[in-house]
């Protein structure tokens, strides 16, 4: 049931708070996304209070043209601004991220993916950030530094962590725990089926495949089995990087103590060092950077007096060491042919040099200092009593010394020479007898001469003892039987042994002896048994010769292999290939199977699988191996016409594998073997290329001795469906080439309330059919056999949905027609009938009811005009659709009255307020109302405001549209305050500004100059801590406050500063000034507050000063302000401070007076410029509009400069109570001290920008008398040398000569400048002769543009003739030059005003 309604009219006086504006330091670019596509977006992020970026730009390029921040532009305290690039508008979150509201716009100027620049501006600073080369899906994130780095989307949330690309495959060479992204970097995808790492999807060939080690790669380079520091074994690996899982570790043939597990992973030339009993071991890269750790190590004891070790790769390939006992500090080395020695331990190192053993004692006769380690072999001086010895001495008493024999070629033989050809080539003499003895004076050469190297003094060989010498050395070693060093020999030999074969001849004084050396190959030395037998063998320079080696074949699979060898010749063969007479390739020449045997497919094995035959581009053929062995298509046909089958025919390289596949597309010219994961195998050239009909075609597939026939079936939907083979059955499916079929598709209606719905299908084929009517039960005409609503329906109104929304009742005519009407409207879903419905001015309900034909639309109005017989209906857009039968007939009154709205029971009662003939009266479904402009049929007008429209009075309404004749109390402006001087017992409006209250002290003014974040600060003024004074409002940035003061005179007060938040005043200042002197100025640098002491008195001391820089205090001023931070310097760009500024007017004695100075010593400081007092007859001030001019008076030189000044704000002429901002204070540069004239012969013209001392025309000519001949003026007056007669008197700046001189000449004129801009040039009616006063040349249409815009100028010449002409736009004067005269004919008086040498035409 509806309630009754009472209309009142209510206006509301909307006050918009304004926001203070952003401070750009508490904003930054916060996120970025710029790889060019429809989500490139900006985010900036607020970190101060919640403020208006109202002004500030956004912009790719520092032209700041692209995106205006406008007023509705307010920005959450911590909250997020977030623009998409060409949107329509963009969104504000606050610091929750909840949404808070949109302005209108975005920015448009694309950014770069490849790199760009974001410009944020308040058009004072700027805020600038780079945008590295974009990555799709990734945006790029800045903290409040700026720092930025790659995240994840976060638009209008705080940021995502920073992401770091990398591989994050922990099995992968190149993993980094580090990386939140993995980038695709990781090395593991190996595609080499023999790999540790096989990765059957990997599909590249330059990947890093992990292989297990190969034993001949891996040394056992180091042992330490002592004790100390720890037993260790230390293995290296001289091959590619490689895995040793699967390897063990042991003392003994058991093979049981450690195996390697998975990822034992050594590096080219890497360690791996396992210590005894310890939980891990180590590994070590080439430099012996620990690379990682592994589980476990091994366990068995090492044995220190010797011991065995090996090392076996699944117990089938086995390398062992044996090493004799330890010596304690010492480790064993060994190298890769086993050989061993002892040296200091280098665990995951580079093995240290091997210890030499022997004597380290200079006293003894066998000291050698090459020797490392001293194993007790020293001897001494001693006498040997046998005669037979080259040493006896018959004075011996007892034979306790050694005896040294003469070495002979039975004992004393070439045991072993090396002759590689490298650096290491070696000869060997052994000596076989059990006694010292002597090869002094021995030679060895490999020529007869025996001139290479003979055997120097103590050339001594122990017993059973060797001599070795390598080629070129400085040294050679003499060995014991044991291998140990004995001594070192001057000198060996040099003469290089061919590894081709060469001739040694060894020779003592007496005998020589030939030995042929034959071919040598580069591991193995020849080792001579005798010295009539030779065989090779393994080098072993020192220490016994090991066994003649034995060549051969050294392969088991080799047809050649020979068992006894033990040296590989490379002579193994092999006969490799297929051997079984039933596969497709069969080698007869093979005597050994290989695996490479492939078998022809059979047609049980093969069936058409998938078939994509759309008759456009990407039409295929899939063939399935449905066996489980692999098979070759070799020998098969394809093709769509069965007795030719000439399409395409296999390659035995087709070799579909088991559940695999064959797959080719239509003229592609290639196919592709697949196995049963969709992985690609094989790619091999060529493929069908008949086509495939869309309309069915059928396909053949044919061997000699098989036919597989595959029926293709009409065009099934296009390019969306393909035709698959499922057991034996055709159906269509979605496509899938290359892996298992999809289900079958089930082609139907889908929709559940069609008549022909097909509850199996799950593809829609637009097959479904509808019987269509009102489902809506509660609809008139409700139809319960319909299953799909075709819009029919209606239904009776509901009362609280349907509504009278305007009425226009002023009896007046709009439009032609007579304007009352009522109108209703249906703000219901659906559309509704009336029939029943009523309407009446009066209780009773006799005027109007509705019939069953009118039937409103949903969103539709129906209206009717007083006493017409038809009513309109229109719909939601207000378009007509049909007129019904009847109208009302009662008039509504046009002084208001209740018109009543009735169904059964339910009743609405609508008040019409007073009509009016242009304004209709407009209803919401709440019965609210308002005054409208008249919309029959259509949505209603926004609501019309009446009210009093004139501003000068009291009851103005300024969001009035329709004075109602509501104004009756004139405005009356003054001051209200009764305690002022001024108060106005009249004034209904307050002007505080011009109340004024009496000061009994001193009058003073407190200046105010804000930075950023201006809204933190706040003052106050105490005196004997009472407050004198307080802040009373909130300042915003960048802006200038003045406080008027009255101060009790010679007290003491405070300045208080403050600051919200801690950090200072951010640049802003205060003073304090009276208008003779400064009493405090300062800032709060840094806190939260500070206190600044002054005294309310200024001294008047004696100055510097000139008199005409003091100024008459006068009733009328304008302020201007000179920040700290102001630009303040002489004509040299050098800072000045510590200077009088003054701004100064012409007095009534035309000179100069100072209207208002002050002191500027580096802090914000003002000027009270005085107005002149019209009360006065002298001029005591500036006018209106007057000029301010600028001077600087520096004490310490007692120099005055003139000032050029620049502006930030206000006006820049004198105001009365203006105020205005200075942005620079400049010298005015100072003009040249002379300028040089040059004059040709002849007639030409000539002008000067200097004041000489002297400006008389004879005085200035005087440097070049002898050269003139006459000189003229513009009106004919001449100076005439050869008379001595000065007809023109003084020269004048700005006035053009003729001149004539008998030879070219040049003239200096000294003196001073004269301004160009200073000195306008005034010209008569007709001809005149100008002068040119800039410095700089300019081209003369520019400077005479200003008389020609007023067509005042007819031509202008130079001394060669050469004219411009305005008329014809014809320059051929070009550049006026200083120096040089003109001649200019005008219509009117005119004058010419220079531009200053600063400025550009």
């Amino acid at each position: 049931m509806r309630r009754y309604f009472f209309i009142i009219s209510l206006f509301f006086h909307l006050a918009l708070v304004a926001q203070s504006p952003c401070s750009i330091d508490k904003l930054y670019i916060s996120e970025v996304y710029s790889f060019g596509d429809d989500n490139d977006f900006i985010e900036i992020h607020n970190v101060g209070p919640e403020c208006s970026l109202e002004g500030f730009v956004l912009d790719d390029t520092n032209d700041f043209q692209d995106f205006i921040f406008n007023d509705y532009a307010v920005i959450p305290e911590g909250g997020f601004w977030l623009g998409y690039e060409d949107a329509a508008s963009s969104n504000f979150y606050d610091a929750s991220n909840n949404y808070v509201s949109s302005i209108i716009g975005s920015f448009t100027s694309g950014l770069d993916a490849d790199g760009d620049y974001v410009y944020l501006s308040d058009n004072n600073e700027i805020i600038v950030v780079e945008i590295p080369i974009a990555i799709e899906g990734y945006s790029f994130s800045y903290n409040p530094n700026l720092e930025s780095c790659m995240t994840n989307f976060s638009p209008g949330f705080e940021n995502n962590n920073c992401i770091v690309f990398g591989c994050m495959n922990t099995y992968a060479i190149n993993y980094n725990q580090d990386a939140t992204d993995d980038d695709g970097s990781c090395y593991v995808a190996c595609n080499d089926p023999s790999a540790l790492n096989y990765d059957v999807s990997a599909q590249d060939d330059d990947t890093l495949c992990v292989y297990s080690c190969q034993i001949e790669s891996l040394l056992i380079t180091e042992v330490n089995a002592i004790g100390e520091p720890e037993d260790y074994i230390e293995i290296q690996n001289i091959g590619s990087d490689c895995s040793m899982e699967g390897y063990i570790l042991d003392d003994d043939m058991n093979l049981n103590d450690y195996f390697f597990i998975e990822n034992s992973i050594i590096p080219q030339g890497g360690y791996w060092v396992g210590y005894e009993d310890s939980i891990t071991s180590h590994i070590y890269d080439t430099d012996g950077v620990l690379l990682s750790e592994i589980d476990g190590s091994f366990s068995s004891g090492l044995g220190s007096n010797g011991d065995n070790i090996f090392l076996s790769y699944m117990g089938l390939n086995t390398i062992s060491l044996e090493f004799e006992a330890s010596i304690q500090g010492l480790s064993y080395n060994f190298d890769y042919l086993g050989n061993s020695c002892l040296a200091l331990p280098s665990p995951g190192l580079n093995n240290n040099s091997c210890e030499i053993f022997g004597c380290t004692d200079n006293l003894a006769l066998n000291f050698n200092n090459s020797h490392t380690y001293d194993d007790g072999s020293c001897l001494y001086q001693s006498l040997c009593e046998d005669p037979l010895a080259i040493n006896y001495q018959i004075s011996v008493f007892q034979n306790d010394s050694i005896c040294v024999y003469l070495c002979d070629f039975q004992t004393t033989i070439i045991s072993e020479i090396n002759a590689s050809g490298s650096e290491g080539d070696f000869i060997e003499i052994h000596n076989s007898t059990n006694n010292f003895c002597s090869i002094e004076n021995y030679m060895i050469d490999d020529s007869y001469t025996l001139t290479d190297y003979t055997f120097p003094e103590n050339s001594i060989l122990p017993p059973n003892g060797y001599w070795i010498g390598y080629e070129d050395q400085n040294q050679s070693l003499v060995f014991d039987s044991l291998g140990n060093l004995f001594l070192e020999v001057e000198g060996s030999f040099s003469s290089g042994i061919s590894a081709n074969g060469d001739s040694i001849f060894f020779s003592n004084s007496s005998d020589t002896l030939l030995i042929i050396v034959n071919e040598i190959y580069s591991d193995l030395s020849l080792n001579f048994e005798s010295a009539d037998t030779v065989c090779y063998s393994y080098p072993s320079p020192g220490l016994l010769n090991q066994s003649c080696v034995q060549y051969g074949c050294m392969d088991t699979l080799a047809i050649n292999y020979n068992p006894l060898a033990t040296y590989e010749d490379f002579s193994c063969s092999f006969l490799f290939g297929c051997t079984d007479l039933t596969a497709a390739n069969y080698d007869s020449e093979s005597q050994i199977d290989n695996g490479t045997c492939v078998y022809s497919c059979l047609a049980s094995q093969i069936e058409f699988s998938e078939v994509h035959n759309s008759g456009i581009n990407g039409d295929y053929i899939e063939l399935t191996n449905h066996s489980d062995s692999s098979c070759t298509m070799f020998g098969w046909g394809l093709d769509d016409v069965g007795d030719s089958l000439s399409d395409y025919f296999f390659s035995l390289e087709v070799q579909i594998p088991g559940q695999g596949y064959w797959l080719a597309y239509e003229d592609e010219g290639i196919g592709f073997v697949l196995d049963n994961s969709g992985n690609i195998i094989q790619e091999i050239e060529g493929g069908y290329s008949s086509g495939m009909s869309s309309g069915g075609d059928t396909l053949y597939l044919a061997s000699s001795n098989d036919t597989i026939i595959g029926v293709v079936n009409g065009t099934s939907y296009g390019v969306e469906f393909s035709q698959s083979y499922i057991n034996g059955q055709s159906c269509f499916t979605y496509p899938s080439p290359g892996l298992s079929n999809n289900n079958c598709i089930v082609f139907g209606c889908t929709d559940s309330i069609a008549i022909n719905f097909d509850i199996n299908a799950d593809f829609e084929d637009l097959s479904c059919t509808y019987y269509e009517g009102c489902t809506d039960p509660i609809a008139i005409n409700f139809d319960e056999n319909a299953t799909l609503d075709n819009g029919s329906c209606v239904v009776q109104c509901n009362f609280d949905l349907v509504y009278i929304s305007e009425v226009h009742g002023s009896g007046q005519l709009v439009d032609g027609m007579t304007d009352d009407y009522i109108e209703i409207y249906n703000s219901g879903i659906y559309d509704c009938s009336m029939e029943g419905y009523m309407f009446d001015d009066a209780i009773e309900f006799n005027d109007f009811t509705f019939g069953s034909d009118i039937i409103i639309p949903s969103g539709g109005f129906w209206y009717a005009v007083e006493d017409e017989l038809y009513g309109q209906m229109y719909d939601h857009n207000g378009n007509f659709l049909f007129q019904t039968v009847g109208s009302f007939g009662s008039g509504i009154s046009s002084g208001g009255e209740y018109i009543y709205f009735s169904l059964d029971d339910s009743i609405s009662m609508f008040l019409v307020e007073p009509s009016y003939a242009n304004y209709s009266q407009s209803f919401d479904i709440d019965g609210v109302s308002c005054y409208t402009d008249p919309t029959p049929g259509e949505i209603n007008e926004s609501c019309i405001v009446f009210g009093c429209m004139d501003s000068l009075y009291l009851e103005y309404n300024p969001y009035a549209q329709f004075d109602n004749g509501t104004c009756e109390t004139p405005l009356v402006f003054g001051c209200m305050d009764s305690l002022a001087i001024n108060y106005n017992p009249h004034a209904n409006i307050e002007d505080q500004t011009i109340c004024e209250f009496p000061c009994n002290g001193i009058e003073a003014n407190l200046t105010i100059v804000t930075g950023s974040w201006a809204s933190e600060i706040s003052w106050s003024i105490t005196n004997d801590n009472q407050s004198a004074y307080q802040n009373m409002q909130t300042y915003q940035n960048n802006n200038y406050y003045e406080i008027p003061l009255c101060l009790i005179e010679d007290a003491d007060y405070y300045f208080n500063a403050y600051d919200s938040f801690g950090d200072g005043w951010n640049g802003a200042t205060f003073s304090v000034q009276t208008e003779i002197c400064e009493l405090v100025s300062g800032t709060l640098d840094i806190g939260s507050s500070e206190s600044f002491e002054f005294t309310a008195q200024c001294y008047i001391e004696e100055n510097c000063l000139p008199d005409y820089w003091q100024t008459t205090i006068t009733g009328t001023n304008h302020t201007l302000i000179i920040p700290y931070n102001s630009l303040i310097q002489n004509s040299l760009e050098q800072s000045l401070s510590g200077v009088y500024l003054g701004v100064f007017y012409e007095n009534s004695s035309g000179e100069l007076q100072c209207a208002g100075s002050t002191f500027f010593s580096g802090s914000t400081s003002q000027i009270s410029v005085m107005g002149d007092d019209p009360t006065t007859p002298e001029i005591d001030g500036l006018t209106n509009e007057q000029e301010f001019v600028w001077l600087a008076y520096d004490c310490n030189t007692n120099q005055e400069l003139n000032m050029i000044v620049t502006y930030i704000d206000g006006p820049e002429v004198y105001t009365t109570n203006g105020l205005t901002f200075v942005n620079s204070i400049t010298e005015v540069p100072a003009g040249p001290a002379s300028q040089m004239l040059d004059l040709p012969s002849g007639w030409s013209m000539f002008s000067t920008y200097m004041i000489a001392n002297d400006m008389n025309m004879a005085s200035v000519l005087s440097p070049i008398i002898d050269k003139v001949i006459i000189a003229k003026n513009n009106s004919g007056a001449a100076y005439l040398v050869e008379w001595n007669f000065n007809g023109i008197g003084d020269l004048l700046v700005g006035q053009g000569y003729q001149i004539k001189t008998s030879e070219a000449v040049e003239l200096e004129v000294s003196g001073a400048y004269v301004f160009p801009e200073e000195n306008p040039i005034y010209l008569t009616a007709g001809w005149n002769i100008i002068g040119y006063l800039r410095t700089e040349a300019a081209a003369a249409d520019a400077v005479m543009a200003v008389i020609n815009d007023t067509g005042n100028l007819i031509i202008a010449k130079n001394y060669n003739g050469a004219a411009y002409l305005p008329e014809f736009n014809f320059n051929g004067i070009g550049n006026m030059v200083p120096g040089q005269g003109y001649q200019i004919k005008v219509i009117n008086n005119d004058v010419i005003e220079f531009l200053s040498n600063s400025e550009s035409y």
